[in-house]
């Protein structure tokens, strides 16, 4: 019963989590937000080139990690992701907050590393994919792999709904 009750508490709680647009800069310092600032940016009639993204210029052991939370509610997806995957990758811990706090990002899809191939994704799926996996290394609770069987499900709910929508615009349109 408890995990059914944390299970539904951390999904309700994914859709007001997520604030992109809302990125406070005065908590980013200014060396931090100029390392990004070329970055791709969020276009809705394309997929966004990850890989593209200019990673030398960014030096994650000088971003704090308030940074970095702060860097996931930015409007370009492609920093959120960087973000992301830099505070996953020095605590792996994080990928529960950051699951819980994205699950309603689906704003832009992105051309992300996924195996040994590239595959078009968003944030979500991106965590999904490759941290919320579970191994020895990193074995879930019971209710973790609830709540990553929901997300899941309700991604791909949420995909067919996107493909669904683009074809019919294209469809109207053409």
């Amino acid at each position: 019963m408890k995990t059914i009750i944390l299970v539904i508490l951390l999904y309700s709680s994914c859709e007001t989590g997520f604030s992109q647009f809302k990125t406070d800069s005065s908590n980013i310092r200014a060396s931090v937000l100029f390392m990004f600032k070329d970055f791709p940016g969020n276009d809705s009639e394309n997929i966004i080139n990850y890989a593209a993204a200019p990673f030398g210029n960014v030096k994650p052991k000088k971003i704090r990690d308030a940074e970095l939370m702060e860097l996931t509610n930015h409007p370009k997806a492609s920093v959120r992701v960087y973000a992301t995957e830099a505070l996953i990758n020095r605590n792996h811990e994080m990928v529960w907050v950051l699951l819980d706090k994205h699950a309603a990002d689906t704003a832009d899809w992105l051309l992300l590393p996924s195996e040994c191939q590239y595959e078009a994704m968003t944030l979500v799926d991106f965590l999904l994919e490759d941290f919320a996996v579970n191994t020895q290394e990193h074995p879930f609770t019971e209710s973790q792999a609830l709540l990553v069987k929901e997300l899941k499900m309700k991604r791909k709910e949420s995909i067919r709904y996107y493909w669904l929508k683009r074809y019919l615009q294209q469809q109207k349109s053409g």
